[in-house]
């Protein structure tokens, strides 16, 4: 009787550590598979449904401090930010909101592994992104979208240039 008793405890902590290992599996795939599906929306070119998404996937606390969903939230940001239909004063806030997440994802993520692989171009693309939205104010007599626009573009700029970022032969100097 004890060693069938023994045998049913060891079978019932074996089920529960099965059990627990499946979840954790099953955890780390569906986080996974979340990124996957904004990253698949952003190649379809549905940006207003990936914010969407990686707004739902940053609220969950499991998820709040994942760089990787941080890095996303800029890439989906900017993205979104050069929807043509948004105000000028939306993409700008966008563009912030981007900016700052990718500063996050270097202050989460100490080896710095995303925008190294991407050689900073994330950075480079805002501040092109600020300063097309400056030079369109500018040219329809929008000062004040130009103002935000250049303002910004320099934000950026100068950031970049004091971390000495350079991506394929284009640097601030």
């Amino acid at each position: 009787m004890q060693l069938t008793n023994t045998f049913i405890k060891k079978n019932i902590s074996m089920k529960k550590i099965y059990l627990l290992m499946v979840l954790l599996a099953g955890s780390l795939f569906s986080f996974a598979q979340s990124l996957d599906e904004i990253n698949d929306m952003m190649g379809k070119g549905e940006y207003k449904k990936a914010k969407e998404g990686i707004d739902k996937f940053l609220k969950d606390p499991k998820n709040a401090n994942s760089s990787d969903g941080w890095y996303f939230r800029g890439r989906v940001y900017n993205s979104y930010s050069k929807d043509t239909s948004l105000p000028v004063p939306d993409a700008i806030q966008y563009k912030l909101d981007a900016f700052n997440a990718f500063k996050k994802v270097q202050q989460m993520d100490k080896n710095d592994i995303r925008l190294k692989l991407e050689s900073y171009l994330s950075y480079f693309d805002l501040y092109n992104g600020f300063f097309d939205i400056g030079a369109r104010g500018f040219n329809n007599h929008d000062y004040n979208s130009a103002f935000d626009g250049f303002k910004n573009a320099l934000g950026v700029e100068d950031y970049v240039r004091a971390k000495g970022y350079e991506a394929n032969g284009l640097k601030c100097t």
